[in-house]
């Protein structure tokens, strides 16, 4: 289930994109979940509570904090999450591609044009999930994409995997649960029980991994040997193949 966030003070207009998102939903057969909020800092204080959105609307024209404001917030730790912005003026979109926009919409836009930034949005979104997972935290549905991971420790029942940007996700998932999706890429190993690692993130090895971030990951003492040798074998496979 796509999960949509709409951010804009006018309620009116944030029913709407609502209602023409639906009508999209229900023409294309896809399931999707759409939350609105009133204001900017209200779904930055969601967003950095742990709550996750696969696509978020936002107005720039908001009292209080701009759409704009708010966005540099949102990629002060999210730099991939698509912001589509609706305004009355294209006054501001030399600025939105500074924050990474995903679309620009110029109010009152029209069932074609929403269909073109959904199509598009769907595209991406269904490539994407290609490679990534999707993992529960809270009762709340994760997906967090494979090139983003550093790695995984498994703790008694839960599951804490390391990203790229700082995050730590904790699920109550086996680490067995995920082995099957990663081991169908080359760049993620299993060095202990309790550990997988992406060896694209390792700065050094010796008797252990030192991953980036300053995460040290231990290695299976009878199996030291063989898991370097793999490591270093992804390694000259990539510089062979110009990848590094």
């Amino acid at each position: 289930m796509f999960q949509i966030a709409i951010c804009d003070d006018q309620l009116d207009e944030c029913n709407v994109l609502r209602d023409a998102i639906a009508d999209y939903s229900a023409a294309c057969g896809m399931d999707c979940s759409v939350t609105n909020y009133g204001d900017g800092k209200s779904i930055i204080f969601e967003l950095e509570d742990g709550i996750r959105y696969d696509l978020i609307f936002m107005d720039i024209f908001m009292d209080g904090m701009s759409g704009m404001e708010a966005a540099h917030q949102i990629r002060g730790y999210d730099r991939e999450i698509p912001i589509v912005f609706l305004t009355v003026s294209p006054d501001y979109a030399l600025e939105s591609y500074e924050v990474q926009a995903f679309d620009y919409l110029v109010k009152p836009f029209t069932a074609e044009r929403l269909q073109v930034t959904m199509d598009r949005f769907r595209g991406i979104y269904e490539e994407n999930e290609k490679e990534s997972i999707i993992v529960s935290d809270s009762g709340r549905l994760i997906r967090i994409a494979l090139k983003n991971i550093v790695f995984m420790e498994s703790q008694h029942n839960n599951l804490f995997i390391y990203c790229n940007d700082g995050q730590v996700i904790k699920t109550r998932t086996r680490i067995a649960d995920v082995e099957k999706e990663l081991f169908r890429r080359d760049n993620f190993m299993k060095t202990h029980k309790s550990y997988i690692i992406n060896m694209d993130f390792v700065k050094s090895v010796d008797d252990e991994f030192r991953m980036d971030g300053g995460f040290r990951v231990p290695m299976r003492v009878r199996e030291r040997r063989n898991i370097k040798k793999q490591y270093f074998s992804y390694i000259s496979g990539k510089q062979a193949g110009g990848k590094i």
